[in-house]
């Protein structure tokens, strides 16, 4: 139970930190980063997917 006391401690302490970064210009621009990375890679991990998947199929 302590534990989850501390992931739940953890998840609220990164959304309120979030929020506060995203509220300065400087913040929107990191997070803004953060998030066309990630969309670059969801996107790559996406297509090779889709490769490997079409190379099975006969």
């Amino acid at each position: 139970m302590k534990s989850f006391l501390w992931f739940v401690i953890g998840v609220a302490s990164a959304v309120v930190g979030a929020f506060a970064l995203s509220r300065s210009p400087q913040g929107k621009a990191v997070l803004d980063n953060l998030s066309a990375g990630a969309d670059a890679f969801i996107d790559a991990m996406t297509d090779e997917y889709d490769s490997r998947r079409s190379d099975n199929q006969v």
